[in-house]
């Protein structure tokens, strides 16, 4: 039996001597992964339809314990990404979270839908790629139940904290025993990414802080790590 899905390829590996195993994000069935026959060939019509970031509408035979890909006729492959190394690594955090956070076979129209339109914004939106990929995880926090809440005041502080437990923004006298202190200028970057999705002037240093700080949030409310997190705060120079 044959089936339609709207499907984004997260990552594939190669199986037997020219096949591919392709993890799919869809909207109907939340992620699988299907058998691709002869895409590890040069001349494979199919080739497209298995690299990270294709998106389009997938049609499946679903059959045994794995479907197998028929066909593709690709939306959007998200090609910005190869022509600018900070758009590249957050498209890479965007596949690994939304491999850690989607259920097996189980749909999740909110969280495919999110996946799409933070890569569509990294692409064709007015953030730059540093922007977009902490627009994106506060998203994911969000969608998670663990949205990061602002006890501060826009004037500028002292003594401003990260309260890991409580999830959020606030003064030294409010945080739990599970915090770290941040700079004001951090926390507002942080603070008007929430409220605006727009940021002001920044230092490398700041983002790369801000980074770390989400990626400690994340594996502490959830327990995944998104590896590819640290890979770009690495790079980032």
């Amino acid at each position: 039996m044959e089936n339609k899905y709207n499907a984004l390829s997260l990552r594939s590996v190669d199986y037997g001597e020219s096949d591919k195993i392709v993890t799919l994000l869809t909207l109907e069935r939340g992620k699988f992964a299907v058998r691709a026959r002869g895409c590890r060939t040069a001349k494979a019509k199919l080739r497209y339809a298995v690299s990270p970031l294709c998106f389009g509408i997938y049609i499946i035979a679903d059959k045994g314990d794995k479907g197998t890909l028929v066909s593709c006729d690709a939306i959007e492959t998200f090609n910005c990404v190869s022509e600018n190394l900070d758009k590249y690594y957050v498209a890479s955090i965007i596949l690994e979270a939304a491999d850690k956070f989607s259920p097996e076979d189980s749909a999740d129209g909110e969280l495919f839908f999110l996946i799409i339109n933070s890569l569509k914004n990294l692409c064709y939106g007015d953030n730059t790629p540093m922007e977009s990929g902490i627009i994106f995880l506060l998203n994911m926090l969000r969608k998670a139940g663990y949205a990061i809440n602002i006890d501060i005041s826009a004037d500028k502080a002292d003594n401003i904290c990260f309260d890991y437990e409580n999830g959020k923004l606030c003064l030294y006298a409010k945080c739990s025993k599970y915090f770290e202190y941040i700079s004001f200028n951090e926390a507002k970057l942080l603070r008007d990414l929430i409220v605006s999705g727009k940021s002001e002037a920044y230092n490398l240093a700041e983002i790369k802080n801000i980074y770390r700080v989400l990626a400690k949030y994340i594996y502490y409310t959830t327990n995944k790590k998104i590896n590819t997190i640290n890979e770009y705060i690495n790079i980032l120079l």
